[in-house]
């Protein structure tokens, strides 16, 4: 049994696509009544994504916008920005918290309802 369900992927024209691997895998939705991938409304320019089993979010343009109300990421309708959070360069995102590399070299961290907490500072590469 596949244990996160969910498989988001972005497609060529940087938009966001996912599917129930779950219900694929089992078999539960194969064959010409398949249900399509949904695609995640609103969101464009994307350059990458991230899904754990109670959230998923996208990075786009330096801003991560994050799905999933803790206990249905597949579920793409309420599609919200993190606040404060315009210079990313990377996304992680586990059940418990979603961390964002950011553009100087910092690493916030913020759990489900919280406010976010920078974690490290990473030493710069010349």
């Amino acid at each position: 049994m596949v244990s996160d369900p969910l498989r988001c992927a972005v497609l060529p024209n940087q938009t966001v696509e996912c599917i129930n691997a779950q219900a694929f895998l089992l078999g539960a939705v194969v064959g010409p009544g398949a249900p399509p991938p949904t695609r995640v409304p609103g969101l464009d320019h994307v350059d990458e994504v991230q899904v754990s089993k109670l959230r998923s979010c996208a990075r786009r343009r330096g801003e991560v916008y994050c799905w999933g109300d803790g206990r249905n990421p597949r579920t793409p309708t309420a599609v919200a920005a993190l606040p404060d959070v315009h210079d990313a360069v990377a996304i992680a995102v586990t059940s418990a918290a979603t961390c964002v590399l950011h553009a100087s070299h910092t690493l916030s961290c913020r759990l489900a309802g919280a406010a976010p907490v920078v974690v490290a500072a990473a030493p710069r590469v010349t």
